[in-house]
């Protein structure tokens, strides 16, 4: 008999090997290429790397390289057939695909009883590398708003405090968002 130790060792090893490898960065381009800007590909490269960082499966990298996909007009029947991406990536891109509101889109998903904490987390996850990236992207572009500040600050408390997986992660990406807050003050405060 293995301790529950040994167990969950071996359980990690064999969803390792179950886990598909991340789709390479051409392949990655070429399908994002048909229904998205180059801008656009670029935050979704930058948003699968950051999620890369973090050590995540390959599940959660595709799904955050593909996390505009759908909205942006892909069919994601194409991401299943030609690209077989796993269900679990699938499911977090569904997730993370609405209109309007995302926090109101992310509140309906994460209230879902249907879905599992893993899977949640793992779009939360996906969700913040996400917001991070738009911050920082319109920090550089001189683009910011105070509104946009605001419903992204909303937005990231209310993911954060859902949060119930790897705590390391969290705080990685704390610390993302915390170097980002820095260039945002040398950049829109006068000092002091």
């Amino acid at each position: 008999m293995i301790s529950f130790d040994e167990y969950t060792s071996f359980q990690q090893f064999v969803l390792f090997c179950e886990s598909p490898p991340p789709i390479s960065k051409g392949i990655i381009k070429s399908e994002l290429k048909p229904i998205m800007g180059k801008e656009k590909r670029k935050h979704s490269l930058e948003v699968g790397k950051e999620i890369s960082k973090l050590g995540l499966s390959a599940d959660a990298q595709n799904a955050a390289y593909f996390h505009d996909y759908i909205e942006r007009g892909g069919d994601v029947r194409r991401l299943i057939g030609k690209l077989q991406l796993s269900p679990l990536s699938i499911k977090i891109i569904e997730m993370l695909t609405g209109t309007g509101d995302p926090l109101k889109h992310m509140m309906k998903v994460l209230y879902d009883p249907n879905i599992d904490d893993e899977t949640k987390n793992l779009a939360i996850l996906v969700k913040i590398a996400d917001r991070i990236n738009n911050i920082d992207r319109r920090t550089d572009e001189g683009r910011l708003t105070k509104e946009y500040l605001e419903k992204s600050k909303a937005l990231l408390e209310e993911l954060f405090r859902w949060y119930g997986g790897d705590l390391a992660h969290a705080l990685k990406l704390r610390r993302r968002l915390n170097d980002l807050g820095i260039k945002i003050k040398k950049k829109y405060l006068p000092a002091a």
